[in-house]
């Protein structure tokens, strides 16, 4: 078997033990609560300590951002004057962890915004990071920066690089000044947001949480929200009511798909694809170019000097793969079996699956990453 077909065999049967029928999932595990998930925070900052690998005389919002800071604790710079070497400035971001309270920590991550080439020893000054939504301040960040790697330039065009040298992390290095609780719970009912939104699956989701809850606790709107009521004698332990929901095992349902990555050669087939009868033929046109060089001597004695002169040969095969016949099937372990007998490459494997849709034989949807 070749190694492309070994990987589909790996991947499909994979997509088979993740799709077989009647697979239940916890809600916890396909869903989350509208209100309990993180938020995005962001700041501007000043990276200093650098060994001479920090933003160029070329950009001048570092130097601004210098004079100011430098302002504030009463020297007065021109920025024009100010030339850094040391100093980078940089974006700082962090995620903002639900029901966060004041005092906790959190990592965040520093990325270059100018023309350094290294933020390796750096550390940042104190910056305030914003909640983009309403533009309050909910952190402030400090601290060295670790870049898990190195960049060595040592001249003349020879440098030793490990990783990406300015991008950062300071673990811990974001303190919360504010609490942020979000809106888990709106007029006694919680909003339940399905990953993968999916009409069936919702239906399920609701119906199941009705089943345990003993009520009409439940319903779905759309394919990817599900209101739930809470029940009024379950309003004063409102944390052991969502706990009793989101471990409640579901059964879940998605669409029939095929998942292509083409650089890697992988090959996902999920549950419910199927093909219909149809013939297939492919074949790989190969032209191939040669080059080659004589030399090209005067006769002894005589004038002129010696020559290379290419010797340029064409050649094209065609290696026609015989016509296959891929039957009609109904299981994910018959396509699989189909398709290993053409024995062909990702590439090819890419060609044939539009082909396959494009002829209304594919009955999936053919998604390429």
């Amino acid at each position: 078997m070749r190694p492309f077909g070994k990987r589909l065999v790996l991947a499909l049967a994979l997509a088979m033990a993740l799709a077989a029928p009647g697979r239940a999932a916890r809600i916890k595990d396909i869903a989350g609560v509208s209100g309990a998930s993180g938020e995005h925070l962001i700041g501007y900052g000043i990276i200093v300590g650098l060994s001479g690998t920090g933003d160029g005389a070329k950009t001048g919002f570092t130097n601004y951002s210098v004079a100011s800071m430098m302002e504030k604790f009463g020297h007065t710079l021109d920025p024009d004057d100010i030339k850094l070497k040391n100093v980078a400035a940089v974006m700082v971001t962090a995620e903002l962890p639900p029901y966060s309270r004041r005092g906790g920590s959190l990592d965040v991550t520093v990325s270059s915004l100018g023309d350094a080439t290294s933020l390796e020893g750096g550390v940042l000054l104190m910056t305030p990071l914003l909640r983009q939504a309403d533009g309050q301040q909910y952190a402030i960040a400090q601290g060295p920066v670790s870049i898990g790697g190195f960049n060595i330039d040592a001249g003349s065009g020879t440098s030793v690089r490990k990783n990406h040298s300015t991008v950062g992390r300071i673990p811990a290095g974001g303190r919360l000044i504010s609490e942020w609780t979000g809106d888990l719970i709106m007029d006694n009912r919680v909003e339940l947001v399905l990953h993968n939104p999916d009409f069936t699956t919702a239906a399920n989701v609701a119906g199941r949480i009705n089943e345990a809850v003993g009520t009409e606790a439940a319903r779905a709107f759309g394919g990817g929200r599900v209101s739930v009521w809470i029940p009024e004698d379950r309003r004063e332990d409102t944390i052991g009511f969502l706990s009793q929901v989101e471990n409640l095992d579901v059964s879940t349902d998605l669409p029939a798909r095929v998942v292509i990555n083409e650089r890697t050669g992988t090959v996902v087939v999920g549950q419910h694809v199927s093909l219909k009868d149809v013939a297939v033929a492919h074949g790989n046109l190969r032209v191939e170019i040669r080059t080659s060089y004589r030399a090209s001597q005067p006769a002894a004695f005589g004038e002129g000097q010696t020559l290379l002169i290419p010797d340029v040969s064409a050649s094209v095969s065609d290696s026609g793969q015989q016509l296959a016949v891929l039957h009609d099937n109904g299981t994910v372990e018959d396509v699989a079996r189909s398709l290993n007998e053409l024995g062909v490459s990702p590439r090819d494997m890419v060609a044939i699956f539009q082909a396959l849709k494009e002829a209304g034989a594919l009955e999936a949807d053919l998604v390429i990453m």
